[in-house]
């Protein structure tokens, strides 16, 4: 059975526009490639992207959305990333994940989720704050570390004391 969302020409310009506007509300940039009865996007944020594929003539009847990271990059999906986009993530190398929605309403508010989410991620403030605090945690762990080495010094010089004073 084909995906009667994807039947006609207008429904597919209809899907691809909502998908569009939540894109740029998320200051994601669209790249657009339509062929005889299909519409591709790549929605593209930063080292994340997700393409999506309106095709009159596909027999699925499901909405995908197939996200990835640039190959190049170190960028990877947040751990539980696979909840926000309701589908699934590549939990070995966590750089390419899947949504898979039977309602366009429910793949929308996907999209929307998954581009919100990565936003966020991308934000300079963000990335300011979460720098600070690991910073903090660094200090922290460095600091414990070295009262740690400081106390296994002292009961490393406690036991040799109490060598050097106990009867032979």
């Amino acid at each position: 059975m084909r995906n009667p969302a994807c039947s006609t020409k207008a429904k597919r310009e209809a899907l691809a526009a909502c998908i569009i506007s939540i894109a740029e509300k998320h200051g994601a940039t669209v790249s657009r490639v339509e062929r005889d009865r299909e519409i591709r996007l790549l929605l593209t944020l930063g080292p994340y992207s997700v393409s999506i594929n309106f095709d009159g003539g596909n027999s699925v009847d499901a909405f995908l959305g197939h996200w990835c990271t640039e190959p190049r990059s170190n960028a990877t999906f947040p751990r539980n990333f696979d909840v926000t986009i309701g589908g699934t993530i590549n939990e070995h190398h966590f750089a390419k994940a899947t949504t898979c929605e039977k309602l366009f309403g429910c793949f929308e508010q996907s999209i929307d989720d998954g581009l919100g989410r990565l936003a966020d991620l991308l934000n300079p403030e963000i990335i300011a704050h979460l720098e600070a605090h690991e910073a903090k945690i660094a200090k922290r762990r460095k600091a414990r570390t070295s009262a740690d080495q400081r106390k296994k010094e002292r009961g490393l010089q406690a036991a040799i004391e109490h060598m050097q004073n106990s009867p032979k």
